[in-house]
């Protein structure tokens, strides 16, 4: 039987428990990192954080002058508390996993690609979970099925906390007219 994404990630996990072992370089150099930084069960999901930073990479900082000509631009290095160096954190994307459904938020330095490349990475390269031919893709095209119960489901109602249109009912004024009319007016006050 298959094992879900879930299932192997969470082996894999188990298995690299400390983030050494789950360190993935990214440049030849070894300076950039790629790392689930963080993971937890929540009932039934398995919730994390992948995160690159650059070892001793400096962070530019701007002077927020506002009487200034110009804008003077410095770096400041990153700090060190308790005895432990911290880095700047370049880039992060969370992720939520039930079996084979996996939700993202990506940031504009790290995308849903970097996290296909470091799960193949850790499933294939540090565990051997997946064998050298297997890889990891992600896809957000829903499956057959799922998209036949999404064309036959239609909006029943929308709430959207009041009107977006005011109803007027126009009652005739004598008895030639053989019905009220009702006119419609958009709504533009603010909302609370």
């Amino acid at each position: 039987m298959p094992r879900t994404i879930q299932q192997m990630l969470s082996e894999s996990l188990s298995k690299l428990d400390r983030v050494k072992d789950r360190l993935e370089a990214v440049d030849t150099s070894a300076t950039e990192f790629r790392v689930v930084s963080s993971s937890n069960l929540v009932g039934s999901f398995l919730c994390g954080r992948l995160t690159t930073f650059e070892r001793g990479g400096f962070q530019v900082v701007i002077a927020d002058d506002p009487d200034a000509k110009n804008l003077s631009l410095s770096a400041i290095e990153p700090p060190e508390k308790g005895g432990v160096p911290h880095q700047f954190a370049t880039g992060m994307l969370y992720f939520c996993i039930f079996q084979n459904h996996v939700a993202i938020v990506q940031s504009a330095s790290l995308k849903a690609g970097s996290f296909e490349q470091h799960l193949a990475w850790l499933l294939r390269d540090k565990t051997s979970i997946l064998n050298v031919l297997q890889g990891v893709a992600l896809s957000d095209e829903p499956q057959p099925a799922t998209r036949e119960r999404i064309k036959k489901s239609h909006v029943k109602s929308v709430m959207v906390g009041r009107p977006l249109m005011n109803e007027s009912v126009i009652v005739p004024a004598n008895e030639t007219q053989a019905k009220a009319q009702t006119k419609f007016k958009g709504d533009a006050r603010p909302r609370d």
